[in-house]
């Protein structure tokens, strides 16, 4: 008796634990949408797991977890594509505090429907004007209405990469480029062309930083190959730009300064201190 109430306590707490595991996710009968492991993935992103750590921690292989976060494709057997969306960016990384969270747009929502302008929303959530302004031009519905977990969605699928290039899309501004730069223009008179070529027209608009990323790009169709690079320069990839701190120097040791030596540069009672001074005359022809 006493034998069959322990294992009775005993299978209990075995359940209870399986239920209570991160390892174990409850399936019925049948095959199951994966919304409860879908989660877990998420929370475990956002304690900053990788993808093959936290497939392993729930129970899915990486595919489905590579699936989860960059978004897919699916082909049934019927023939009919299922798109799989990623999962939302702002959900499943730490983002930068200088960029706005979902609780700032809610209570930019909440400041907004009473009323507030740019000014005083941004005086009330730690923010420049330009800031909130930017905020509500770029996040709002086509009605004027500012949603913000919407907006939410929208910045975290605006900053996800990579991105369509402008060349790649518009053909007339890459014919553009590609002329002006056949004739070697530089990006930085190019830019400034198109906006005097095309005063009204936004599309037209290309920054001359965008010109020089079209260019260094491995698989560039600017590049006029066999020729190399159409800038003045001849570069086909950017130039390195090392900090003076992080210069190597020309020595393992740095110099000793002739004032910091513990001899006078007239004196050459000792060898090898004035060895170098009578080569140099000797080169120049005064000895």
């Amino acid at each position: 008796m006493a034998g069959g109430w322990f294992q009775a306590v005993v299978a209990t707490r075995l359940l209870l634990e399986a239920r209570l595991s991160t390892r174990r996710i409850p399936k019925g009968p049948g095959r199951r949408p994966k919304s409860l492991a879908r989660r877990r993935f998420v929370k475990l992103m956002e304690q900053g797991w990788t993808v093959r750590g936290a497939c392993r921690e729930i129970g899915v292989c990486r595919q489905t977890g590579q699936t989860w976060e960059n978004g897919g494709t699916v082909v049934r057997k019927d023939g009919t594509v299922k798109h799989i969306p990623l999962l939302n960016p702002l959900s499943t990384r730490v983002i930068s505090p200088r960029f706005l969270s979902e609780s700032e747009r809610v209570r930019i929502a909440d400041l907004v429907s009473v009323g507030l302008g740019p000014t005083a929303i941004g005086i009330e959530i730690s923010r420049t004007a330009s800031t909130i302004s930017r905020e509500l031009r770029r996040n709002s519905d086509p009605s004027g209405h500012y949603r913000p977990f919407q907006a939410h969605v929208c910045a975290a699928t605006r900053r996800h990469r990579p991105k369509v290039t402008t060349l790649s899309v518009n053909k007339e501004l890459k014919a553009f480029v590609h002329d002006k730069l056949a004739v070697r223009w530089s990006p930085q008179q190019i830019s400034r062309a198109l906006r005097h070529e095309y005063p009204d027209d936004p599309s037209m608009r290309l920054s001359h930083e965008s010109i020089y990323c079209a260019i260094y790009r491995p698989s560039s169709d600017l590049l006029r190959k066999p020729a190399g690079s159409p800038l003045r320069t001849g570069r086909d990839h950017r130039r390195a730009h090392t900090r003076q701190t992080k210069a190597r120097r020309r020595f393992a040791q740095p110099m000793l300064s002739i004032h910091e030596r513990d001899f006078e540069p007239t004196d050459r009672t000792v060898t090898a201190n004035w060895e170098s001074q009578c080569c140099c005359q000797a080169i120049l022809g005064v000895c």
